[in-house]
């Protein structure tokens, strides 16, 4: 099965599998609260190399995995990765080489930690993080081992995520918390990432310059980054807006919507077709 480039929406205390379009193979059911109590889903990813796994995140920073049976419609078997934590899980992601990673975001008592995990009875470390900070998100290269975490005033590039020695690659100086990152889909170098302050900006990790490639502002804090086709990107904002930008000509959004009800900082304000050309 190939990695899952749609994310599929989820909400309060479920999961949904019912997009058949994105799961042929699997029949629609719920993940829901476990042990008679009701916890909030932060953020999950279905597992690209063993389909019918499911990592879900949740508020109280515990971490499961589901196995789904699709002969039976249920779920077979549920693994704690992860026990409750006093901070939330801020995101999980899936890499390549059965390689997967969740973040919790931290608090006034706890720094935000990045964890990483592999195989099928997932072995989970953290890794060690150069400074005390909130990890906001992260994005992990589908091409390499990289994750860009998203913290306070600040991109945190960590390495060597599928060897078991994971450790810290770069630290991106920002003027404002760092609210998404996106590993670039056609060159596994570039990062871009967006701030609470509206910046979107493109960073070449080779240059080893705290300023390159192209910048625009949005016109509020940044939830969504996503590439589309060969050349566009579409962002969406915490008031609303949704725009499609062109980086060749990145004076102005090549189309721009107001008042998008579906924008928030869980970074699953849109859904959209990645490999549509706008360019034909």
């Amino acid at each position: 099965m190939q990695a899952c480039t749609k994310p599929i929406r989820f909400q309060n205390a479920s999961v949904n599998l019912a997009n058949r379009e994105i799961l042929p193979s699997l029949s629609p059911v719920s993940i829901k609260g476990t042990h008679g109590r009701t916890r909030r889903i932060t953020d999950f990813r279905i597992r690209p190399w063993m389909s019918n796994e499911i990592i879900v995140g949740y508020v109280d920073g515990s971490v499961r995995l589901f196995r789904y049976n699709n002969s039976k419609k249920s779920i077979d078997d549920t693994i704690s990765i992860y026990p409750s934590n006093s901070s939330e899980v801020s995101s999980v992601r899936t890499g390549p080489n059965d390689c997967f990673a969740f973040t919790l975001l931290g608090n006034a008592a706890d720094a935000g930690s990045l964890y990483v995990g592999h195989g099928a009875m997932p072995v989970v470390y953290q890794v060690p993080l150069n400074r005390r900070t909130s990890i906001w998100t992260s994005s992990m290269s589908h091409n390499t081992s990289l994750i860009a975490l998203g913290s306070s005033r600040s991109v945190i590039v960590v390495s060597g995520l599928d060897d078991g020695n994971a450790q810290n690659l770069m630290d991106i100086k920002t003027s404002s918390d760092v609210f998404v990152t996106h590993a670039d889909y056609n060159e596994s170098s570039s990062i871009l990432y967006g701030c609470r302050d509206g910046l979107v900006r493109l960073f070449d990790l080779r240059s080893r310059r705290s300023r390159c490639g192209f910048k625009f502002h949005l016109s509020s804090s940044v939830c969504h980054i996503e590439q589309i086709g060969s050349w566009y990107l579409l962002t969406s904002a915490m008031n609303g807006s949704l725009e499609l930008w062109d980086p060749r000509y990145i004076s102005i959004p090549v189309i721009k919507f107001n008042d998008h009800p579906d924008c928030d900082q869980d970074g699953n304000s849109s859904t959209v077709d990645v490999n549509e050309d706008l360019s034909r």
